[in-house]
């Protein structure tokens, strides 16, 4: 028999010809990610999510959990924040000046945390082997 002819099990279909199934295949948006680009984002993920709550746990140990609460949002560059640090800083008390002091500050102790985390991973720790390490998470969040 003909190989056009030969019916192939299709979830979806049941039974079908083998070439209209190849046409069913064809027809699927490919995906270019391959598993280990997958691994790679999530392990990209679980390092930001880690680092994260340590500056909760920080900010919960020092009494300030509901000042990390309102400024978390201003960690993420991507999230377009609904509120300007002003309306943030205005709900918290604080003028706008020391509003964006704060954001910052969170963000330098971001910084320090995700470097620090980066460097727990290494065997040699060094600025270039940190960098490359940065280098290779923000690619795996790109993706």
């Amino acid at each position: 028999p003909s190989m056009d002819f030969m019916m192939t099990p299709c979830l979806c279909f049941g039974r079908v010809p083998r070439r209209q199934a190849e046409n069913l295949y064809q027809q699927e948006p490919a995906d270019p990610a391959t598993p280990e680009r997958h691994f790679e984002r999530q392990w990209a993920l679980a390092v930001l999510t880690a680092c994260v709550d340590q500056i909760a746990a920080d900010y919960a140990a020092t009494g300030r959990a509901a000042l990390f609460a309102e400024l978390r949002s201003f960690l993420n560059p991507e999230s377009a924040c609904d509120e300007s640090c002003e309306t943030v800083a205005a709900r918290l008390g604080l003028t706008a000046a020391a509003g964006r002091q704060a954001i910052h500050r969170l963000r330098e102790r971001f910084s320090l945390v995700l470097r620090q985390h980066i460097a727990d991973t290494l065997h040699l720790p060094t600025d270039e082997a940190m960098d490359a390490e940065l280098i290779a998470l923000r690619a795996a969040l790109s993706l």
